[in-house]
């Protein structure tokens, strides 16, 4: 187990790495999956080095490390990549005056903050444009079903 112990936190180390080298040096457009992308060579790699030396419980352990790595590194790049709080923030302490409600209200259009969703739903295969209407895919339906079911369950109501 101990190898599954250093193993997996180098492969998720080399994946973050390869995530962010990744998006910055170039523009991604299918964000998720080549997050996914990324994530899933790691994993694959991982496991089958900790399988050669370890054996095949050792190599499931470091998945489940991998996994549970990854659902707490994806929340934490979502906010800082799609955050309105985030970027109200870093723009405010790049502003040495401040900014005044009016400036800020002036810089978050909801024409623009509708369109990058849209843009990114349809991307991500969630959504469809035909005209200038948009439909919601059966693979966005399932994650609808998903996400709205939780919200029932823990009467979060509308919004997003």
């Amino acid at each position: 187990m101990a190898t599954a112990m250093v193993a997996a936190p180098l492969g998720f180390a080399a994946f973050a790495l390869a995530h962010v080298t990744l998006f910055h040096l170039r523009p991604v457009k299918r964000r998720s999956q080549a997050i996914l992308g990324l994530f899933a060579a790691a994993v694959v790699t991982v496991a089958l080095t900790v399988m050669t030396f370890a054996g095949v419980l050792a190599a499931m352990y470091a998945t489940v490390l991998m996994g549970t790595a990854f659902v707490l590194y994806m929340p934490f790049y979502y906010t800082i990549d799609t955050s309105v709080s985030v970027r109200t923030m870093l723009e405010l302490a790049a502003s040495p005056s401040g900014l005044t409600r009016e400036e800020l209200v002036a810089r978050y259009h909801l024409e623009w903050m509708v369109r990058r969703r849209l843009e990114t739903m349809t991307v991500n295969g969630y959504l469809v444009q035909m005209d200038e209407r948009f439909t919601v895919t059966p693979r966005g339906r399932l994650v609808a079903r998903v996400f709205g079911a939780v919200k029932t369950v823990a009467h979060l109501g509308p919004g997003g």
